[in-house]
């Protein structure tokens, strides 16, 4: 896929953690349940983190003509303070920029309509699968207890960890 995923993050007023009993296979996730896990971060080291984004609240796809506009709606999200956390993402938006959006910025960038695929996308998720590989340690994270009903159906929880 051409482009690139960016984390937004945005403060909420309480994050919760459930450990995993194992780590879940995040591409099937993926690719089985979209509507459920819309985005999906990969380390490429040993020592990084996977994300799989989850339960997404409100979703922005930017087609080639409106570029401007995501440029625009991608500056007004509003900037709040991030909790304090060692996790790689505690809520917010998934930014994906596809390298067509470029031509925004760059006249040598070639204009290429294309409309079969996003140029951009804004996805607001207040929950994830985090995988630290390190470890092995598998767990939710949640901006609200009520979204674990939706994932207990999907994911094993064997135990709850404050932050």
């Amino acid at each position: 896929m051409p482009g690139r995923l960016f984390i937004y993050n945005c403060a909420m007023s309480a994050m919760h953690t459930r450990i995993l009993a194992s780590v879940p296979d995040l591409l099937a996730l993926h690719a089985v349940r979209r509507d459920l896990f819309p985005g999906l971060l990969q380390s490429s080291g040993p020592d990084g983190w996977d994300i799989l984004f989850a339960l997404p609240r409100e979703a922005r796809v930017y087609r080639h003509t409106e570029a401007v506009r995501f440029v625009s709606d991608l500056a007004e999200l509003p900037r709040e303070a991030t909790p304090d956390s060692s996790l790689p993402f505690t809520g917010g938006w998934l930014v994906y920029a596809g390298y067509e959006l470029l031509e925004v910025f760059e006249s040598t960038v070639p204009v290429r309509e294309d409309e079969s695929f996003p140029l951009a996308a804004l996805i607001r998720c207040p929950a994830a699968v985090l995988v630290k590989r390190a470890t092995g340690v598998a767990m939710l994270l949640l901006c609200t207890f009520g979204m674990i009903n939706i994932l207990l159906n999907i994911i094993p929880i064997v135990a709850i960890l404050p932050i």
